[in-house]
């Protein structure tokens, strides 16, 4: 669909101009979020009205051909060409396997953590996010949780890009050496930063947080992590990966 014809078909009274809610309707159909920060500068420049509204912040065809070739994520949102041209589509078909997987009530929480064990055993949500970009969550997707091991992938690729290192196996010892190595000479509140800051390039919308209660009941219980992080500290491990790297 060119930019011509999906502005006539958006402007369903023909009345000559459309509302900035039409176009990010659209644009949600197929996969970019209205906080998409790729849109950010588009929806702006929307938020001024045209003379003839001055209380609404409708778009003539002027003004959103402009807008569309501007922005070339919006102009293959128009010709359909995404990885899942038809995500609409796709979105119900991804609802109805969440719902399927609903039903599903085996399994137990983690109670090796105390904090963990009280969560809501029921929460679930499922979210994709394609390699265009298209994001669609479904379920307790606003619930906030602890990424707890999920992380230790992020971790390892954190230290890979600061220092270039060998393999590491991601289990825990792999994981305490990894986050030895981010920042090294750097203050903890610097580093705890940095992870933040590394976390919200990759989330790229919602700035990650971080739950005290968890990291009390994670460190309450952490004597085996301990041990190995001292047993790593005495045989010089972290020192002797960086020399095989360097």
């Amino acid at each position: 669909m060119e930019s011509s014809n999906l502005f006539t078909a958006l402007d369903e009274k023909k009345s000559g101009f459309i509302s900035r809610q039409d176009l990010l309707d659209f644009l949600e159909k197929h996969g970019i979020s209205d906080d998409d920060p790729r849109i950010y500068k588009t929806k702006t420049s929307l938020k001024k009205p045209v003379p003839k509204n001055p209380d609404e912040p409708l778009i003539d065809r002027a003004v959103f051909g402009k807008v569309i070739h501007e922005n070339k994520l919006i102009e293959r949102a128009i010709k359909g060409d995404f990885i899942i041209p038809d995500f609409d589509s796709f979105s119900k078909e991804f609802v109805q396997i969440h719902q399927k997987a609903t039903k599903i009530r085996t399994g137990e929480l983690a109670s090796y953590i105390p904090q963990l064990a009280k969560a809501d055993p029921y929460l679930w949500s499922a979210s994709i996010c394609t390699v265009d970009g298209q994001i669609f969550s479904t379920g307790d997707y606003q619930q906030k949780f602890c990424v707890e091991s999920a992380g230790k992938p992020v971790s390892y690729a954190i230290a890979l890009e600061c220092l270039g290192l060998p393999h590491n196996p991601l289990i825990n010892s792999g994981a305490i050496m990894c986050t030895s190595l981010i920042g090294q000479g750097m203050p903890a509140h610097d580093k705890f930063d940095l992870l933040l800051d590394r976390w919200q390039d990759l989330v790229g919308i919602e700035r990650p947080t971080f739950n005290n209660s968890v990291y009390l009941s994670e460190r309450q219980t952490a004597d085996r992590n301990f041990a190995l992080a001292y047993f790593m500290r005495e045989n010089s491990l972290y020192i002797l990966q960086c020399r095989k790297h360097y």
